[in-house]
């Protein structure tokens, strides 16, 4: 889909916008738009990755924020509900990993695991993750004094279903909203 090609070079460099290059050419004269749009391809929409049959669906900023949100909020979730020496272990290994901003811890954990699509999805996940589980656990506590809930336990629901019934769908919303907004940082820290 892209005009021309995205790694072309020209003699005219730093050229404006005109009718063949939308947004111009860099220093190298490469189109501008077409290079915006192969980013985009790895950032949001596949990713290629080697020894893998065929391409994953989602980029790497996507597909580390979902790893992030499933892991977290599933530590949260059982953190929150359980309480207790488990609540306090987590919070306290949250807590460490939310003393370094997620962007440098994110750049570290890729230099230490080295250079490649699938490492930068793992640094992104782990990095991600103590937002999810802080989140998730805070949501998670609040619901859980909630009289529908009081209500399933006193009844005898067993503690899966009321987890994945009662309190699960209540905090989905907010970890959403943030699993949305950490999109953003994970692109900033593939870059």
């Amino acid at each position: 889909l892209t005009p021309v090609d995205p790694n072309a070079t020209d003699f005219e460099q730093n050229l404006p916008p005109n009718s063949v290059n939308w947004l111009g050419t860099d220093y190298l004269g490469r189109d501008i738009v077409s290079r915006l749009m192969q980013g985009t391809q790895v950032i949001l929409l596949k990713t290629r990755l080697p020894n893998a049959a065929g391409v994953l669906p989602g980029g790497v900023a996507i597909l580390g924020v979902l790893g992030a949100l499933l892991f977290g909020a599933t530590l949260g979730l059982n953190a929150g509900y359980r309480g207790g020496w488990i609540d306090a272990i987590i919070s306290r290994v949250t807590d460490a990993m939310l003393a370094c901003p997620f962007l440098i811890l994110a750049i570290a954990r890729a230099a230490f695991l080295g250079p490649s699509l699938r490492n930068a999805m793992i640094a992104i996940g782990i990095s991600a993750t103590p937002i999810f589980v802080r989140l998730a656990r805070g949501a998670t506590m609040a619901t859980m004094v909630e009289d529908y809930v009081e209500a399933a336990r006193a009844v005898g629901n067993p503690r899966a279903r009321i987890l994945v019934r009662h309190i699960l769908p209540n905090i989905l919303p907010p970890v959403l909203v943030q699993a949305t907004l950490t999109i953003a940082s994970a692109i900033i820290a593939e870059a």
